[in-house]
């Protein structure tokens, strides 16, 4: 029954993908990218590589974040970019409050550990 359901699961899903405008396609596409990336790094504790940072930085607006998911992004961003001349994507796009908060957590985990 299962197999069923999944293979009518993705023609309908093929299907409605299909019939997104290519402004939409591109926003669930990074959506997709961002939950994929995430989840690799809650099981195998794998950050983002630089390549979709990249992406996900020129995007970041298409995406509403929880802390943990900031925690993530900033993470990765200083594996990549702490000796990168360009500077660090993602900080530079998330706002003061946000930051302070999630440096807090960085800090308490740190010292309670």
């Amino acid at each position: 029954m299962v197999v069923g359901y999944e293979l009518v699961h993705d023609f309908l899903s093929k299907k409605f993908f299909d019939k997104l405008g290519p402004d939409a396609k591109k926003v669930k596409t990074i959506i997709e990218i961002f939950r994929k990336a995430f989840k690799e790094w809650k099981d195998h504790k794998v950050l983002a590589s630089k390549d979709r940072l990249i992406l996900l930085s020129e995007n970041i607006s298409q995406l509403n974040l929880t802390d943990e998911e900031w925690l993530f992004l900033i993470k990765s961003s200083f594996s990549v970019y702490w000796f990168d001349d360009g500077g660090n994507r993602i900080i530079k796009l998330i706002d003061k409050k946000t930051l302070i908060r999630i440096c807090m957590i960085l800090l308490m985990t740190r010292v309670l550990k």
